[in-house]
């Protein structure tokens, strides 16, 4: 019998996570079999993630600031915050950057600068819904629409508008909107009038007063809506005696408070310079569009401005708004603009909606079904720069939008699986009820999507999911939207593209307990620098000769970051408490929750690699060594031990037969792998020896048909792989 050497090449993990792959690789492939808090980077690299930590310093360790607090029996769900950032035009034309927060029946707003957010536990302004939003709006995430000048809402149990900058051009004021549409199966005398050189139409029957005088009086905006264009000549002139009837009826009222049934357009979008609302329960088929906005009239205009029943004057006009019914929807859960689609969201599949020539109008456009997979909450799409990725029920989905339509009935969206070959064990095991309340953000300087969602049912989400809209995050799929492509032109009715992600998992130390802090809502937004880190020297803080605490702050990104929102709910007796804090999933501490003893935890990194045959099965191999690649990841600075306060580790285990223990016999203990090169201490205050990467060659014991290698952090400690080589012999017959 003789042997045969075989050298297999580096490998890195370009694949990211396959749950999926086959068990019997020819070769080590570039793809981790299994993964737990390990970040992918574009070149295939891999290191530990970052860690979860708090925005902003706190001398006292009081991190977490109290929302409210009161009877523990009213507290029945868990709270579900909404954030989002956004740069705001103010009449002066300079950028206002801030982060609003939907938060205890209130918009809280907090000043985004470049230096990061200011005031965290303090907001920069509140704007109380008092009559605006019933106190259970606070259980569902309330939904944005950005259009540069307006940041437009709509929520589950509050009444839709937007929010704009003041006059004093820095403070953030809220207009809520009458949702006003044409009652199309009624006609009505007395409904137009012109008064003053203007025409009027009424949108409340009524009779008349001086008070409601269209233009005049002070309450006429109730009563009345402002035409555009020349008045007709068959219109009569306003009466202080007449009764006026409408055609036009609020399908939402401002001037209303909402009560605990009353329900609203829950999903919001900004698409062809329109204002787009659905997803009321009540009317769960309709999909209603403003007028093209011009002015601030135009946004509450959901009807076309002829009247369909005027002999003279029954068209519809390009510019008119409109209702959309979708009729199978289901329950509409978000509406997402991608480039010159819209596509809709619903429980039954998603709808397009386009124009011709790809331009919008109410008097050419098409409605389309294009995926039958549900969609299953408001936080499910996400776009992702001209495309969008959908998390449905079953499948994760990547759109290709067909652009460069010249004719209404050609073309339409066209959606590929991403998770079907890499992820589908992992995305298929998370209940039904945590897909609705999951919510999927966009980082583009990362070119990453984050997918936050509850790994399973806990007691925690027992006692306070509300309605199926748990707020509490345990789990991330972060995708990398990098993707490789090949077209396929041979079959037309075969896919136009394969499409290829790399997928890695993240997991949080489990809050949510009673007294723990835990994520809540997360958001992009414009780096913020990571929590301020007190620089510590044994147990001691240093200060310095004024008794200040000193600091040390992250250096700033040209990109945008990845934050949340993390929340803690405290029970004492029969009271209860809610906080809450902003935090970052970018820190360099490596631990989550660092800044607070309380809560700080260490958290497991592992990699669990595809498995190698060496080209069969038949044959046992013996491996030789294997050649590990890293970064190395220390900053050469020292602490009073002579010891890097970044230092590194990471551990290599070997099984064989797919062994899974130790209790195999086949399944080896751990063995450190990373061995930087020593430092020159005779430098001063570096200890750098001049090398950016480190390698290690390990020693295999033991022999089998088949290999797997596992790679695991240590503690706190960093790594970061950049690759791994093998070498073994096969015994030939």
């Amino acid at each position: 019998m003789s042997t045969s050497k075989l050298v297999l090449p580096v490998a890195g993990f370009t694949d990211g996570l396959n749950t999926e792959a086959s068990i019997l690789n020819v070769m080590p492939s570039e793809f981790m079999n299994g993964t737990i808090n390990v970040e992918l980077l574009s070149n295939g690299s891999a290191r530990r993630r970052r860690g979860v930590d708090f925005i902003g310093l706190s001398s006292t360790g009081n991190y977490m600031h109290t929302v409210r607090s009161g009877n523990a029996s009213a507290e029945t769900y868990i709270e579900s915050p909404a954030v989002t950032s956004v740069k705001l035009a103010a009449p002066n034309g300079n950028i206002v950057k801030r982060v609003v927060v939907d938060i205890n029946n209130s918009f809280e707003i907090f000043e985004a600068t470049s230096s990061g957010l200011k005031n965290c536990d303090v907001p920069y302004g509140t704007l109380a819904r008092t009559t605006d939003s019933h106190s259970n709006q606070k259980f569902f995430d309330m939904d944005y629409a950005y259009s540069g000048k307006r940041l437009y809402f709509a929520g589950r149990h509050t009444k839709p508008g937007y929010l704009y900058v003041d006059a004093d051009n820095v403070t953030l004021a809220a207009t809520y909107i009458d949702v006003l549409i044409r009652d199309t199966d009624a006609t009505a005398a007395n409904k137009r009038v012109s008064n003053n050189s203007k025409w009027y139409e009424c949108i409340d029957a009524h009779t008349a007063t001086a008070a409601d005088e269209p233009g005049v009086g002070a309450n006429w905006k109730v009563y009345w809506v402002q035409l555009d264009g020349p008045i007709p000549t068959s219109t009569a002139a306003w009466s202080g005696t007449t009764v006026y009837t409408s055609t036009i009826i609020k399908q939402y009222d401002k001037n209303t408070t909402p009560g605990a049934t009353d329900t609203y357009p829950s999903t919001t979008a900004f698409f062809a310079s329109r204002l787009w609302l659905a997803g009321d329960p009540k009317t769960p088929n309709s999909v209603y569009f403003s007028k093209t906005i011009v002015g601030t009239r135009d946004i509450e205009k959901f009807y076309q401005f002829a009247d369909p029943f005027d002999s003279n004057d029954p068209n519809v006009v390009d510019s008119d708004g409109g209702v959309i019914q979708i009729q199978g929807a289901g329950v509409i859960t978000k509406l997402l603009t991608i480039g010159t689609v819209l596509l809709v969201c619903t429980t039954n599949g998603i709808w397009e909606v386009r124009g011709a020539s790809d331009i919008f109008k109410a008097t050419e456009y098409q409605v389309s079904k294009v995926l039958n997979d549900a969609v299953l909450g408001v936080g499910s799409a996400v776009a992702v720069d001209q495309e969008a990725i959908v998390f449905g029920s079953a499948s994760v989905w990547l759109t290709e939008i067909n652009s460069n339509i010249t004719d209404i009935g050609a073309g339409g969206t066209d959606f590929f699986k991403l998770d079907t070959d890499k992820i589908e064990t992992i995305y298929d095991a998370i209940p039904r009820s945590d897909k609705a309340s999951a919510r999927a953000i966009y980082s583009q300087s990362e070119h990453k999507v984050w997918y936050f969602f509850n790994s399973g049912e806990t007691a925690f989400t027992n006692s306070y999911g509300a309605k199926g809209q748990p707020s509490y995050f345990t789990d991330v799929l972060s995708l990398d939207t990098r993707f490789t492509e090949a077209a396929v032109n041979v079959d037309p009715n075969a896919p136009k593209r394969s499409v290829k992600g790399a997928f890695t998992q993240y997991t949080y130390a489990d809050g949510g307990k009673d007294g723990e802090p835990y994520i809540a809502y997360p958001f992009v937004t414009e780096e913020i620098p990571a929590a301020n880190s007190q620089v510590v020297v044994g147990t001691n803080t240093v200060v310095d000769d004024s008794g200040n605490l000193v600091v040390t702050t992250e250096a700033q990104s040209s990109g945008d970051a990845v934050h949340a929102v993390a929340m803690q709910r405290t029970t004492s007796g029969s009271v209860v408490t809610i906080k809450k804090s902003f935090i970052t999933l970018n820190s360099d501490t490596l631990k989550d929750w660092a800044s607070d003893v309380t809560y700080a935890k260490n958290y497991e990194s592992k990699i669990i690699t595809g498995t190698t045959t060496g080209g069969d099965l038949f044959h046992k191999k013996m491996p030789t060594y294997i050649f590990f690649v890293f970064k190395k990841v220390e900053t050469g600075v020292l602490d009073t031990n002579d010891v890097d306060t970044n230092a590194g580790s990471c551990f290599v285990r070997t099984a064989f037969q797919f062994a899974t223990n130790t209790t195999s016999s086949k399944y080896s203990g751990q063995t450190q792998i990373y061995k930087p090169d020593r430092y020159n201490y005779a430098v001063a205050g570096a200890g750098l020896d001049g090398f950016s990467h480190t390698w290690a060659k390990h020693r295999v014991r033991g022999r089998g048909n088949i290999m797997q290698v596992t790679l695991e952090g240590e503690g706190a400690k960093d790594f970061h792989i950049v690759g791994w080589s093998q070498q073994f012999y096969r015994k030939d017959d």
